[in-house]
Formats: structure tokens, C-alpha cells, sequence
């Protein structure tokens, strides 16, 4: 089985911690791919660096001036079309990320993928009884749940979930992840936006307070509809 999990270009996420320790844990018939898309050439203390000492099998970036602010759909596109060249069965995210934390990645990485996606899953498993399936099992509406899923798919993984820890390898990480760019995935960085400013900005307020007894005077002042 081949799987690939999802991090950060930065530091990994406590959610993108699990992600990896899930995948690690489906045992040795499981090839582990980590892939992250950036603007910044990997280090030795991102996210990708720390993967390969927790003993994953192969890292590989997406590297383009394009993603250096990205929003969750660009970057969601940006790794799909890295995936799409990986080919796994199986991809994992972490249910959210340490900063924003939308958690919609791996909706996002489905959506361009056309694959199924389970969200927010506390443990998985290969069916042993049943070839290219996978058993989650996931939480909702105050009950646990265990689901039977066909591969391929798209699963975020909870944190906090226990699992045993991972031994890390020490000292630095000799192997270089390998670099894509995004047009070497045959992905024009022209139709990736950057990422709209949302926040917007604080304004004065012009007027001075009144005093107002009715619906009526509020219409007149100029607040009704």
C-alpha cells in the first residue's frame, strides 16, 4: 500500500504528528511518502525533515515562488497535482493545522483528487478480511463509529488520539527531499491567486453619539434600512 501524508513546509503539526504515527502504524506492507508545498526551500527542523526522522520512507516538496501565501484551495491544488504524480492508495492529513486551523485540507485534496475523504478519524486500520480497505473509526453526534472504507481515500486524523511513541533518529537528516515545482507537475503557478486579504482594516467612526427614543428617529438619522 502505498501511502502519503500531507504536512506542513514548516514545523509539523501535533495533528500532522498523528497523521504520520497513523500511517507508520499500518505496519510493513505500507510504503510512507510525506509531501509538503511551499515557498521555502526545506530545512532541517521543518516538518519534512522531522518526518524522515520519525521513519518515513521518502519526503518530496513542492517548491514555487507562487505558494508563498497560499489559501487552503491553492495549496489543496498545489498537492493534489503532487499526488497525482505519487499515485498512492491512501493519503493522510492531520484534522487541522497548529496556525489556522481550518481543517478543510483534506476536503480540499479530495476534491481535486475525486477521492472519498473521512474527516477527524481517532484510529485506522488495514481490513485484513477485505483487499484495499481500510477500517476508521471516527466519532460523531456523542457516539464512536467504525467504518469500512474502499481505497483510494482521503483521511484526517485526530490528535490526541494515544498511540505508542515514535523513536526519532538522531543527528541531521542526510537525505534531501526530492523538489517538484509546479511546473514540473504540468500546473501553471498563473491561475494560483495569492491569498485575499480578509481582514480588512479599522475605520473611524465619523459620527458622535445620539440619543435616540424611537425606530422612527433611528430612520430619520439615516440607520434604517
Amino acid at each position: 500500500m502505498k501511502v502519503v501524508v500531507c504536512v506542513e513546509s514548516s514545523a509539523l503539526g501535533r495533528a500532522s504528528r498523528a497523521a504520520v504515527a497513523a500511517a507508520l502504524g499500518l505496519g510493513p506492507g505500507a510504503s510512507v511518502t510525506a509531501v509538503s508545498a511551499g515557498a521555502t526551500r526545506d530545512g532541517q527542523n521543518s516538518a519534512l525533515a522531522e518526518t524522515r526522522r520519525l521513519g518515513v520512507d521518502r519526503t518530496v516538496q513542492v517548491l514555487d515562488r507562487a505558494l508563498a501565501d497560499p489559501d487552503v484551495l491553492t495549496l489543496g491544488r498545489a498537492l493534489a497535482a503532487a499526488l497525482s504524480r505519487l499515485g498512492p492508495d491512501l493519503i493522510l492529513t492531520g484534522a487541522q493545522s497548529d496556525d489556522e486551523g481550518s481543517g478543510v485540507m483534506a476536503a480540499a485534496i479530495a476534491h481535486h483528487l475525486d477521492f472519498v475523504v473521512i474527516t477527524r478519524a481517532e484510529d485506522i486500520a488495514v481490513d485484513l478480511e477485505h483487499p484495499n480497505t481500510l477500517l476508521l473509526t471516527v466519532r460523531g453526534g456523542g457516539s464512536r463509529r467504525r467504518l469500512r472504507v474502499r481505497l483510494p481515500a482521503v483521511v484526517s486524523i485526530k490528535e490526541g488520539v494515544r498511540r505508542a511513541p515514535l523513536p526519532e533518529k538522531s543527528g541531521a537528516i542526510q537525505d534531501a527531499p526530492q523538489v517538484w515545482t509546479l511546473a514540473d507537475l504540468g500546473t501553471s503557478p498563473t491561475p494560483l491567486p495569492p491569498r485575499p486579504d480578509t481582514s480588512g482594516a479599522l475605520v473611524p467612526f465619523s459620527r458622535k453619539p445620539v440619543a435616540v427614543t424611537s425606530a422612527a428617529a433611528l430612520v430619520r438619522r439615516g440607520f434604517g434600512p
